[in-house]
């Protein structure tokens, strides 16, 4: 026999629990339960009583874990009622225990069957399953899938369960409904093309070769053989088999990643859905669409006229083929690809409108649709919240920076006397945060200047190398190296060039391209005195996070964003 280890021998030893029905003559169930050993023939004087013809006791299920059977008595019970709850006719007086499991009995129809004739309990006869399995979606995996299914049938298989899931995954419900068939003894065996598709994970593709091996149920390949477990040698064989398609899959895996650093790197366009206004060029690069590059400049004039990506998506469908909802329209918009960069590893918990936080970002990888600049007095316009009945022209520069530093809430603005103050009026607050405007207004333009000056100091020091380009400098030395002591090798010096190729892709990435004049205006604090109230406030806005103001106005502290 198979050697099992101490947790498969465990896992076994409790597969003892069966799910019974105690059935009227007329074959309707009037009690389902759970147990093991003789619990169907002892005596529930609390629920109901055994019936006194043993043939109205009908077995449902046996060679479960104590889990799967409450799951399945659960789902029985809620299935036919309970007389004491008023939905049905069975006299337990307990609705069950189902358990959190994924566990799905694809044979609940054949059981229900079961309970509705009398007489003997129904003997099923083992048949010969079939169990195909493709991983991906695509014309190609669709012929391969009806292939493997032509091959089953072919084979003489009575039945044949398919799924398009990862050979990884471990809660797949094509495999759990072939492992409660085999469990259930309805299977004489299991035939599969290949012993990979049975799945990509080695312990848990063991757990199924020691199942079947318990349950005498044989395992035939069409493309290895029958895989027999019971001999020493067998055994051997079949984990190596196993683990072969764990590490094939995972040495996939780990080529697709190093290809996708590679292709980030050389500013490609990854995703199958290209945004509006883009066709995809050589190298899969993004290069305006021929119609919709024009049509998504006028999109851009269409926001900056009306204001609202509602309304622009109202009007859209009279002049344009790309319809999108409102926040649809937004998360375009927010997509660093119309800024001419290309954003991978997006964090989903961020959403898609303004706060979307990307892994990384490459710049200047395809022509932009708007500029950098541009964007951010655009994107200040449509951030700002529409009112039908006021004006919405901002009147303030530090409007939506100021927060109270008890509370968080944002600071109002009134005038007492001549005199503008922020003040917090949220009435749960007990330490309100305030201050005089001209005091505040100094104190942040300081902060606007300081920080400017990092930046400029930033921008003017040499780059930094990270660990990953230091390591690719490091090997484009040994590549060198190698190169010169074998001139004539043009493998090896096409392999320099595209090294330094990337080295130069990864430097032109670490930071975007910033013009220098502008934080050398930033510097001067007369260049803030002079601005609007609108343009005070975008560039506060670009500059620092929030403004934290205490009682009385001590201490005034703003938040740089960097």
């Amino acid at each position: 026999m198979i050697r099992l280890s101490a947790q498969e021998r465990i896992r076994i030893r409790t597969n003892r629990f069966y799910v019974y029905a105690y059935l009227n003559p007329d074959g309707s169930p009037y009690y389902i339960g759970k147990g093991t050993g003789r619990r169907a023939a002892a005596m529930h004087t609390a629920d109901a009583k055994v019936p006194a013809d043993p043939s109205l006791i009908l077995t449902l299920a046996n060679g479960l874990d104590e889990e799967t059977a409450h799951f399945l008595e659960g789902r029985l019970i809620a299935q036919y009622g309970r007389m004491a709850a008023g939905t049905g006719t069975l006299l337990n007086v307990r609705p069950g225990r189902p358990a959190a499991t994924g566990v799905r009995f694809a044979s609940t129809s054949k059981l229900k069957s079961a309970i509705a004739h009398t007489g003997e309990q129904p003997q099923a006869i083992p048949v010969i399953l079939g169990y195909c399995r493709i991983s991906t979606d695509g014309e190609d995996q669709d012929n391969a899938f009806q292939a493997q299914v032509d091959r089953l049938a072919s084979a003489g298989c009575d039945q044949i369960i398919s799924e398009r899931e990862s050979g990884r995954k471990a809660d797949r419900e094509g495999l759990a409904e072939v492992m409660a068939l085999v469990t259930s003894g309805k299977v004489k065996e299991l035939v599969v093309t290949r012993i990979d598709r049975l799945g990509r994970d080695a312990a848990q593709t063991d757990t199924l070769l020691a199942l079947c091996d318990l349950q005498q149920v044989r395992i035939r390949a069409l493309d290895g053989g029958v895989i027999e477990t019971a001999s020493p040698q067998g055994f051997l064989l079949a984990r190596v088999m196993t683990t072969m398609a764990e590490v094939e899959s995972r040495m996939l895996s780990q080529r697709l990643r190093r290809n996708f650093d590679v292709y980030r790197a050389q500013g490609r366009h990854l995703r199958r859905r290209l945004p509006f206004g883009y066709d995809r060029g050589d190298g899969t690069k993004l290069v305006p669409h021929s119609e919709n590059f024009t049509l998504a400049l006028r999109v851009l004039d269409e926001l900056r006229e009306k204001g609202s990506f509602t309304r622009v998506a109202y009007s859209l469908p009279s002049w344009c083929p790309w319809t999108p909802a409102a926040n649809s329209l937004q998360a375009w918009f927010c997509n660093p690809v119309i800024r001419g960069h290309i954003g991978h590893n997006l964090d989903k918990s961020s959403g898609k409108g303004w706060n979307q936080r990307w892994g990384e970002i490459y710049y200047d990888q395809h022509p932009p649709l708007i500029s950098e600049g541009d964007w951010q007095e655009l994107a200040a316009v449509l951030k700002r919240p529409r009112n039908n009945f006021k004006s919405t022209e901002v009147q303030y520069g530090l409007s939506g920076l100021m927060r109270c530093a008890s509370c968080g809430h944002r600071l109002q603005r009134n005038s007492s006397a001549g005199v503008a103050w922020w003040r917090c009026r949220h009435r749960l607050c007990t330490s309100r945060g305030g201050a005089r405007e001209d005091r505040i207004l100094p104190i942040v333009v300081d902060a606007c200047v300081a920080e400017a000056k990092r930046l400029a100091a930033a921008l003017a020091a040499p780059p930094s190398d990270d660990p990953a380009l230091t390591g690719m400098l490091q090997e484009l030395e040994q590549m060198e190296k190698i190169a010169a002591r074998n001139p004539g090798n043009r493998a090896m010096a096409a392999a320099v060039a595209e090294q330094r190729q990337q080295i130069e892709r990864l430097r032109r990435t670490e930071q975007p391209a910033i013009d220098p004049a502008a934080y050398q205006a930033l510097q001067d604090p007369h260049f803030f005195a002079g601005a609007t109230a609108e343009e005070q406030r975008v560039m506060f806005q670009a500059v620092l996070r929030s403004v934290s103001v205490g009682p009385g106005g001590h201490p005034i502290e703003p938040q740089p964003r960097s």
